[in-house]
């Protein structure tokens, strides 16, 4: 079978069908990057041409749902850019220890490595009982492997090197159970957490939230995405809270001005406004 390759109108058409059915808008990602994900999955599922995929689409549920579990990008791990979780342990965590209620946003959650290993931090820093994180994903499926949380083991081995670069003496079987396939996150981090199958442009969190934690996601936007996605999360979070973005990422010149640089290594800030 001849792999798909999409054309520019094929996907503007799976895009304006993928949106009228579940509100999720691709239209702004990163052309190719979005391009190769939806042909790689496409070419997985065997389809034989883009009309053959609309009509599954348009008539399965749950099709629908695990096609965009697969088509988001599930590419982290546990403790990624451990230098960044150290800096967040010394120089966010300290201030926000002070405050009588922490309320945290993990906005665009995929996979899950990212809000464990900050709940992994924050009973490091004996925070985590007074913290409630709130989780928003665009599929449901996503929701439901988070809460899981059960991870195929290879890549335990990226994760055990990353937890042996933090400020901590706890090792990964403090924090996960291992199996011959797997490995899960103990249920003593599975606390606190309140799921939202809500996107960041149809919430309504206004100057919520301490902190917010958006990593290496803006890196699969347009330049568009990127700065209407970041007016909407500045919107959510207190004055004085904290936004913590990829190291390869930026924030917008026309939203600079609202926020005070941490570390600039790390992309830490603090809003200002």
């Amino acid at each position: 079978m001849t792999p798909i390759k999409l054309r520019i109108s094929d996907l503007k058409t799976i895009f304006v069908e993928i949106n009228s059915l579940t509100g999720i808008d691709f239209s702004n990602y990163a052309f190719f990057s979005i391009k190769r994900r939806f042909e790689k999955v496409i070419n997985l599922y065997n389809f034989e041409s883009v009309t053959e995929l609309l009509n599954k689409i348009r008539n399965d549920e749950l099709f629908l749902k695990n096609f965009i579990f697969d088509i988001l990008p599930h590419q982290t791990e546990l403790f990624r850019d451990a230098q960044t979780w150290n800096a967040i342990l010394k120089q966010v965590f300290p201030k926000l220890s002070k405050r009588e209620k922490l309320k945290i946003y993990l906005p665009y959650c995929i996979s899950g490595d990212e809000l464990y290993s900050l709940i992994f931090m924050l009973n490091e820093a004996n925070m985590l009982s007074n913290t409630e994180i709130t989780v928003s994903s665009l599929s449901d499926v996503n929701i439901e492997f988070i809460k899981n949380a059960i991870y195929p083991l290879k890549k335990l081995s990226s994760a055990e090197k990353n937890i042996e670069e933090l400020d901590t003496e706890k090792t990964l079987n403090d924090f996960v159970i291992s199996s011959q396939y797997s490995y899960e996150i103990r249920n003593e981090y599975k606390k606190n957490i309140k799921f939202d199958n809500k996107t960041i442009f149809n919430q309504n969190y206004i100057k919520q939230f301490d902190l917010v934690l958006y990593r290496n996601s803006m890196l699969y936007f347009n330049a568009k995405l990127q700065e209407d996605t970041l007016r909407n999360i500045t919107e959510t979070l207190k004055k004085n809270a904290y936004l913590i973005i990829g190291i390869g990422e930026e924030i917008p010149i026309l939203l600079q001005k609202k926020y005070k640089i941490i570390n600039n290594d790390e992309n830490i800030y603090k809003k200002n406004t």
